[in-house]
């Protein structure tokens, strides 16, 4: 194929700290720096109120205090948090195997011989897993481990699902999230008995940390990309960002919205968000290592700690092979409301000015990308392009 033709930079484009709006880039969560955190984060918890907890890559687990972190613990193995009552209050508990630690520093044991990995709370009680069984802890909450008809208990579910990588309450029961599907754990009768469902939820390789609930579903990554579980079935989500991104990672969920830190093509790294309201995605321009939800969703990233907020700018990715291969000659850029356009291909990359309206890069490569940004929303944008030279 050869001639001039114009193409829509918007339809297909990357979004970063924007989201797309009814054929609009529009400023959407973007980080903002709020003070120092320990490097090299692996997992990242919310305590509740203004607390948190963060596990580093060497073991090592600190919680926030005073503007700061202090160091709580080291351990070999997963992290996890949880929230349950014990004596009519609220407390939040941080998981390091088979010790509880509340937020003020207090620690007790769980279940003796036992480390678990990943666990939640439902219906008062604690599900945790060591990758290979399920145990919960009797009605009196996190700590109550004894046996008898309203006690603790165990079961293995659906081994050939493989390892367990995560525990979610979800719906009213328990997701339980291994490498190759989804068991759903249900409770019934009084005293409560606890039981595997039989569901369908195979699944090609789940990736570890990537299971959160957004809008009512658990979504979470495969190797074949992003998945959603509405309690029935699996199905896959297509999104504009699945081209660029690789190895999800420690996911949360916060309103309708599903956050997971990711590596990226363009950026590096990144957090990847998805809006399940509108089945749109885009990326936060943070090269984060653990994201979590308080209220709002928090990275941590270079020894820094961010929060994604409301941005006023728009930024998005867009071109490529515009769709044929062989040398092309970019003529034209036209974008109602950007500012400016950085232009890259074959080893080139040239600043282009929108403010009028307009530019005329005459830019000829293989494959170009085209990277227009503005103070608000930006629209109708389009690129004249030569192709078969």
């Amino acid at each position: 194929m050869s001639g001039r033709v114009k193409l829509d930079l918007i339809k297909n484009c990357l979004p970063v700290n924007s989201i797309i709006d009814n054929g609009r880039i529009l400023p959407a969560l973007a980080p903002v720096y709020l003070r120092e955190a320990p490097a090299r984060i692996r997992r990242a918890f919310s305590l509740g109120g203004d607390a948190f907890a963060v596990c580093r890559a060497d073991g090592g687990v600190y919680v926030s205090a005073d503007g700061g972190y202090e160091f709580l613990t080291r351990t070999d193995g997963n992290v996890f948090a949880v929230s349950d009552v014990k004596d009519g209050k609220r407390r939040n508990l941080l998981v390091c195997g088979d010790t509880a630690y509340e937020t003020g520093g207090q620690s007790f044991s769980l279940l003796s011989g036992v480390r678990f990995i990943c666990g939640a709370m439902c219906r008062g009680r604690l599900f945790a897993s060591d990758g290979k069984k399920i145990y919960w802890s009797g009605g009196g909450g996190a700590d109550d481990w004894s046996g008898g008809i309203y006690g603790a208990g165990s079961l293995i579910p659906d081994p050939w699902r493989g390892e367990i990588c995560n525990i979610v309450g979800f719906r009213g029961k328990i997701a339980v999230v291994a490498e190759n599907g989804i068991t759903a754990v249900s409770a019934s009768g009084a005293p409560e008995k606890f039981t595997v469902e039989s569901a369908q939820t195979d699944a090609d390789g789940i990736l570890p940390d990537t299971a959160a609930v957004a809008a009512g579903e658990l979504f979470f990554f495969t190797r074949s990309g992003l998945k959603s579980f509405d309690g029935t079935r699996i199905k896959s989500i297509v999104h504009r960002c699945g081209e660029d991104i690789f190895s999800p990672c420690g996911a949360c969920g916060f309103g309708d919205k599903y956050f997971a830190v990711c590596g990226s093509e363009k950026l590096g790294r990144a957090v990847f968000c998805y809006d399940a309201g509108t089945n749109e995605s885009y990326l936060a321009d943070v090269a984060a290592e653990a994201v979590c939800a308080n209220g709002g969703i928090y990275a941590f990233a270079d020894g820094g700690m961010y929060r994604l907020e409301r941005g006023s700018g728009a930024r998005a990715f867009a071109g490529g092979s515009f769709g044929c291969g062989g040398k092309k000659i970019l003529l034209s850029l036209a974008a109602a409301g950007a500012e400016r356009a950085v232009v890259t291909g074959g080893g080139k990359e040239h600043e282009f000015s929108l403010a009028g309206g307009a530019a005329f890069p005459r830019f000829s490569a293989e494959n170009i990308t085209v990277e227009i940004s503005g103070g608000g929303a930006i629209e109708n944008a389009v690129a004249e392009v030569c192709r078969g030279v």
